[in-house]
């Protein structure tokens, strides 16, 4: 009898063996098959050779897999038992070995594990062929696939023997770092270089540094390796074709300013520089500063033939050599190439070179503390973009700096000369209200600052808030100020530019002039600044600070003005020019702008006058005006002022700039609605606006040099002919006059009614045209009908009568007879006057 601990035994030798024969279906997704428990019979003791089958472990994963590019599927070392298959492959295609796949492809994956990223690690591979010409595509990787898995990214590049391709990286640039390192955002780049002699690993690289590009001789590879989890991140590396050279290697560096110390290593690092090659290293320095190039690594070979040595080329100077063991040059300027060159070496002690470049500047930093008072705020600003200025507040670089009031900073400007700072100090006047402001007679001058700031104050800005219901009063403690005008601009002393707190311009006023007190009740902004531009007068040593005096006195009246009022007193010994608010350009919409004259006393009429303008609110274009008022002498005596007043004329001449209002708009459409029409008796109903005669394409007809009234109707003069033709009476008519009406004259207008005409009329008013003929006018009443016709006019040009017989027409005489009267109710008829 087979004791229980042997049946025990072979049960689970059964069980191993029936485990280790066991395949896996790579076509399975990750499950689980639950764990089985043991049953009993109710009553019996537990079988102790019966064992509990446990759960399965997850047997596999599947992945679809769609790509252009070449890549292969490795086993990393020392990883789990896993497989990977390529499902309905003919014949089977599964892994180890390593598993390939060309591109472009469409398939899917099965691995024999549930986590296949911790078994294999993905590389891609792309060539890239360069011609004469150009070269294939860019170096640029494809995120979309195996994202969990560790990943590398390679591209090899050949071009035509003895030639270069370029490596042109993207700003930030590139970075050498030891092959031990790694990169801090995982995205690793190695450059290796395929020689007769065998591989040679230019170095390893991190993205954000100071090399732009390196050129690799003849053909070469770039890898991009990604530990698995990370996310790709990279910009496209452009491939270009470079000069022929005998350096395995050129590495172009742009040195950043300021102070820095950047590392680089010799090809091979540490295994050995190859032999009897050279590799070169191109810096650019930053203009003002000094580069020192450091040794910090170095292994002397052991030489068959020749010396390892360096040599250094600058534009314009002669070539110096140094051996690896001797100290290098320091201050290097400019644009510098760094050739190492090694001997013929015997293989036992290769060359090995580290080294880094140290760039400071050439000048000291200017150090200045400002201490602002209460009430005023500096910033400093750097308008030349190219310029390399560093400025720093408190220690923090910044490229616009703010100095708030009641502060005190310390201040430092490296390598920035003072045409390209502009300093400008604001500050704000303002009250809550009219009876506690204490700005009234307030002077506006420019403040005083610490000297060891790099520039002068090249602008000053106050900012004035009048209280509410209240006036801004502006004047100039030297003398009144005057409008930089043609004739008359601002070129000496400084200027002050009046706007809006919105931006909008109103003015560029100087002293003096004629101007006495600008008044505005609104918010407005002050400016000062230098005759002309900043740089060129801090150049000439002109600048704000230089201004003693007062530029502005500020004062806040009670009541509001409407727009802007000027009050100015011109003089008789020059003209007062006289311009709308922000001229050349146009008003504000809706604004009003005034000036309030004060004549001298010599002149003998009114002391005073006011000229107002109001723009309107333009659809299109903009309103803006320039007048002129002069105070003239007649003879030795002062006469009667001629002003020039010619605001419409000559004196304010109109510069009116395409102004289309919307007033003007409301009155023509008031005027449209409100036109009549004329009713031709001949004709048809038209409008004293239509176009009813028009001339013939080209021609001018109605256009005379004068025009002779006794000749307007001398056509119509000559005696009738004896046979009574019309020849004589009628001359052709001239080209485009007028034409009688031919056609129909059965129509009629309709004939409002009018109230009964109580008039009496003068008997025989009328008379039978068949009996006697006389040329009257035609009779008028009654005259309020439009409806009015005579049976017996004549559509001809002066209306004259017709008989009652054929029509013809009758000539004109040289005298009419005037109309007769109308007589009242109240007058009695007199028969005398009557036969008279």
């Amino acid at each position: 009898m087979r004791s229980p601990l042997l049946a025990l035994c072979a049960l689970l030798a059964a069980r191993l063996s029936a485990s280790q024969e066991m395949t896996v279906d790579p076509q399975v997704s990750s499950e689980t098959t639950p764990a089985v428990p043991l049953v009993t019979s109710p009553g019996s003791e537990p079988d102790p050779t019966a064992v509990p089958t446990q759960a399965a472990e997850p047997r596999g994963r599947s992945m679809d897999v769609t790509s252009d590019a070449t890549f292969t599927i490795s086993k990393k070392p020392g990883a789990a038992a896993c497989q990977a298959c390529v499902r309905d492959s003919q014949p089977p295609s599964c892994s180890p070995p390593d598993l390939k796949l060309n591109g472009p492809l469409s398939t899917v994956l099965d691995f024999s594990c549930a986590q296949p990223e911790e078994a294999f690690r993905v590389e891609f591979n792309q060539e890239i062929e360069c011609t004469q010409d150009q070269c294939s595509s860019d170096i640029h990787a494809d995120s979309a696939h195996f994202p969990d898995f560790s990943r590398s990214f390679t591209w090899d590049v050949k071009v035509p023997s003895s030639m270069l391709f370029q490596l042109d990286f993207p700003d930030p640039g590139m970075r050498q770092i030891s092959p031990s390192d790694t990169c801090p955002d995982q995205h690793t780049f190695t450059i290796i270089l395929y020689q007769r002699t065998g591989v040679t690993n230019i170095g390893t690289f991190c993205r954000n540094g100071t090399i732009s590009h390196i050129q690799i001789r003849y053909k070469g590879r770039v890898t991009l390796s990604l530990p698995g989890h990370t996310l790709l991140n990279m910009s496209a590396i452009k491939v270009s074709l470079g000069p022929s050279s005998k350096s395995i290697a050129t590495v172009e560096a742009l040195l950043p300013r300021g102070h820095s110390l950047t590392e680089f290593f010799s090809a091979n690092y540490p295994a050995g520089f190859p032999t009897e090659d050279q590799m070169r290293w191109n810096f650019t320095v930053p203009p003002m500063h000094n580069a020192t190039i450091l040794f910090l690594e170095t292994t002397l070979p052991q030489c068959q033939m020749g010396s390892a040595t360096v040599e250094y080329l600058q534009e314009g100077k002669a070539a110096v050599s140094k051996a690896v063991t001797d100290a290098q040059p320091v201050n290097l300027q400019g644009e510098v190439d760094m050739v190492l060159h090694n001997c013929r070496t015997t293989g036992s002690q290769p060359l090995v070179l580290r080294f880094n470049v140290s760039v400071y500047s050439s000048n000291q930093p200017r150090l200045c503390t400002v201490v602002m008072p209460e009430g005023l705020t500096l910033t400093i600003e750097n308008r030349n973009a190219q310029s390399y200025c560093e400025m720093k507040m408190d220690s923090a670089v910044k490229e616009f700096i703010t100095v708030l009031p009641k502060t005190s900073t310390t201040l430092s400007f490296l390598d920035c000369p003072s045409e390209d700072l502009l300093l400008t100090v604001s500050s704000t006047f303002e009250c809550a209200s009219l009876p506690d402001c204490s700005v009234n007679g307030a002077l506006l001058s420019i403040p005083t600052l610490d000297s060891c700031l790099p520039a002068p104050i090249q602008k000053v800005t106050w900012l004035l808030r009048p209280p509410t219901n209240s006036t801004l009063d502006l004047a100039s403690p030297k003398g009144g100020l005057r409008q930089s005008l043609p004739g008359q601009e601002c070129n000496s002393g400084s200027s002050l530019f009046l706007s809006e707190a919105d931006g909008s311009m109103l003015g560029q006023f100087c002293s003096p002039g004629s101007i006495s007190k600008v008044q505005l009740s609104r918010n407005v902004v002050v400016s000062a600044t230098p005759p002309a531009t900043a740089a060129s007068q801090v150049k000439k040593g002109r600048n704000l600070g230089n201004e003693q005096a007062a530029l502005l006195s500020v004062s806040f009246s009670e009541g509001e003005t409407e727009g802007m009022v000027y009050q100015l007193s011109p003089t008789i010994s020059s003209p007062t020019l006289l311009a709308t608010p922000g001229w050349p350009d146009g008003m504000a919409a809706s604004s009003t702008a005034s000036w309030l004259v004060q004549l001298p006393d010599q002149v003998k009429l009114s002391s005073s006058f006011s000229v107002r303008m109001s723009n309107c609110r333009p659809q299109q274009g903009g309103f803006s005006s320039l007048g002129r008022i002069s105070l003239e002498k007649k003879g030795k005596m002062l006469m009667n002022i001629i002003l020039a007043v010619l605001v419409a004329v000559l004196t304010i001449a109109f510069i009116v700039l395409a102004i289309v209002c919307a007033k003007k708009q409301h009155k023509k459409k008031q005027m449209k609605a409100n036109r009549l029409s004329m009713y031709n008796p001949k004709g048809q109903l038209f409008r004293p606006a239509d176009d009813v005669l028009r001339s013939p394409a080209g021609e001018e007809t109605n256009v005379y040099e004068a025009i002779d009234d006794t000749m307007v109707y001398s056509h119509l003069l000559g005696d009738a002919g004896q046979n009574g033709t019309e020849t004589d009476c009628f001359r052709p008519p001239a080209v485009d006059t007028y034409r009688s009406f031919t056609g129909p004259t059965d129509q009629k207008p309709p004939v409002p009614e009018l109230p009964p005409d109580t008039r009496k009329p003068v008997l025989g008013m009328f008379l039978n045209t068949a009996e006697s003929f006389v040329p009257a006018h035609t009779p008028l009443g009654p005259q309020g009908s439009l409806g009015y016709q005579d049976s017996r006019m004549v559509d001809n040009e002066l209306y004259t009568f017709k008989s009652s017989g054929e029509p013809n027409t009758t000539c004109l005489q040289t005298k009419e007879s005037l109309p007769l009267p109308y007589y009242d109710d109240d007058d009695e008829w007199d028969d005398d006057e009557d036969e008279d």
